[in-house]
């Protein structure tokens, strides 16, 4: 059964940076990170009212579906501020960071 559920979570990644590239609007990428961090807030307090598993796993699957959204246009707006030149340097400790967390 873990299978099914690593497949839907792969597909939900899948498929949420090309909905999400049809929502965005150029120069925009502030404004649509806070959105969907505002959507990934809301989900998250409905799981305060899950009673059954369909409906837990529909919030599990709304949270990853923001937090998929979102990682390409953070990805842009990072790179925004970073010089050219220390970009591959910041990029690898940022790595190193999230792999030692």
């Amino acid at each position: 059964m873990f299978g099914y559920l690593w497949s839907a979570m792969a597909f939900t990644g899948f498929i949420a940076p090309l909905i999400g590239s049809k929502l965005y609007k150029k120069n925009r990428e502030r404004k649509f990170i806070i959105s969907s961090l505002i959507f990934m807030i809301i989900s998250a307090l409905l799981v305060l009212f899950a009673s059954n598993l369909i409906f837990a796993f529909t919030i599990f699957f709304t949270l990853l579906f923001f937090a998929h959204i979102k990682i390409p246009f953070e990805r842009v707006y990072f790179h925004r501020f970073i010089p050219s030149k220390l970009r591959a340097s910041i990029g690898s400790i940022e790595s190193m960071i999230i792999s030692i967390v």
